[in-house]
């Protein structure tokens, strides 16, 4: 594709677009609140463009204006800029809007993403930009976590205060973006540890329906999203991702060395641990609810049972169990709490040398199976 695109040639992506618009939408309907979301399509169709493309044709002509002079509609803009201003009419037009009955509005448990539909899918679009002006259809656009915080808040500014958003600056934000976050599809580090989400995801499903069963169980849910899939990790793998790096660069200088087993599972216990892919969704007019240790701490107990699969899978030793003496789970219990309410305090290679003890001293043959 062309780095740029001559007046109203991109009126050809609205369908695109648009096709793009009701695959967010779709996705999102299965997060907290997303049954509630709804699409205001602005995008019109080719023959008869909406306001948000409207609005792009009329900041088009100003930006062509201000840069090449008067009369020069038929100059080119490269495609950073192109990318600012539709997400400048996405942000003016709002296409995302929550639609919550009156009587539900108390009650509602929404999420991140459905509290904010219009600037996380300022994300999917430019992966998707990215994508089609690179020809690279299997490259991804994975930002640092944190980066990506900070860029929803300032899309979230720009949205409320939209004169603030200079398309000029934003373009090379976005060019800044592309450079560092979008990965080519043949440059891009594969993690071998990918493969696991879908026995991990698996693992957190049995982990729901076994606690089910417990008091307050009914009431706990799981946020698989955050895990994703081979294909598109979730936020879990990619803060997994991004601390594997971080470390392999301090240690090696590169992000290609390899890291023993015991730090992967503590980076992987850090990621569950931050983002608390299991959360009580107890109804509001519920009083009362009686539970246990296992629901109102599910997260930190599920970290036992991921330590003792990873631990299995290691040694490949599916005989042998992981058995704490209940005194030290439970502090082991206080110490990944305590790491859960602020996850600063986490220090991986201390932890990944709690787990190597735990290893040594808690897993052990199971005197029921046979242990060579």
């Amino acid at each position: 594709m062309s780095d740029s695109i001559k007046k109203n040639r991109t009126d050809e992506w609205i369908p695109g677009i648009k096709s793009l618009f009701l695959g967010f939408l779709n996705d999102l309907q299965t997060r907290p609140g997303g049954q509630y979301l709804r699409f205001n399509d602005g995008l019109g169709t080719i023959e008869k463009p909406g306001v948000i493309v409207k609005e792009y044709h009329d900041t088009v002509s100003l930006i062509k204006e201000n840069i090449f002079g008067e009369n020069d509609n038929d100059e080119l803009i490269d495609y950073h800029k192109i990318a600012a201003l539709y997400i400048r009419s996405f942000l003016i037009h709002k296409p995302f809007y929550l639609d919550v009955p009156e009587e539900e509005r108390k009650t509602i448990d929404t999420c991140l993403y459905t509290e904010f539909p219009n600037e996380y899918f300022v994300i999917v679009f430019l992966e998707t930009m990215f994508k089609a002006w690179k020809n690279d259809f299997d490259g991804v656009l994975e930002m640092d976590p944190n980066y990506q915080d900070d860029f929803i808040k300032l899309l979230y500014h720009y949205k409320e205060y939209i004169k603030r958003l200079d398309p000029l600056s934003f373009s090379n934000i976005i060019f800044l973006i592309e450079q560092k976050y979008f990965l080519n599809s043949w440059s891009r580090v594969q993690f071998e540890s990918d493969v696991w989400i879908p026995d991990i995801k698996y693992l957190c499903i049995n982990f729901l329906n076994v606690l089910h069963h417990r008091p307050g169980g009914r009431y706990l849910k799981f946020k698989d999203y955050l895990l994703g899939t081979t294909e598109r990790p979730g936020r879990i793998v990619i803060d997994y991702h991004y601390n594997v790096n971080l470390y392999k660069n301090e240690i090696f200088n590169k992000d290609t060395g390899k890291v023993d087993y015991h730090k992967i599972v503590a980076l992987y216990i850090r990621s569950f641990l931050k983002y608390k892919p299991f959360f009580f969704d107890e109804p509001k007019e519920t009083k009362n609810v009686e539970t246990c240790l296992y629901t109102e701490f599910s997260n930190e107990y599920f970290v036992i049972v991921l330590l003792e699969v990873m631990l299995k899978t290691w040694n490949e030793d599916f005989d042998s169990i992981l058995k704490m003496d209940q005194n030290y789970q439970d502090e082991f219990i206080k110490l990944l709490f305590y790491y859960k309410e602020d996850i600063n305090r986490f220090d991986m290679v201390s932890f990944s040398n709690t787990i190597f003890f735990i290893e040594q001293q808690h897993f052990h043959c199971n005197q029921e199976n046979k242990c060579v």
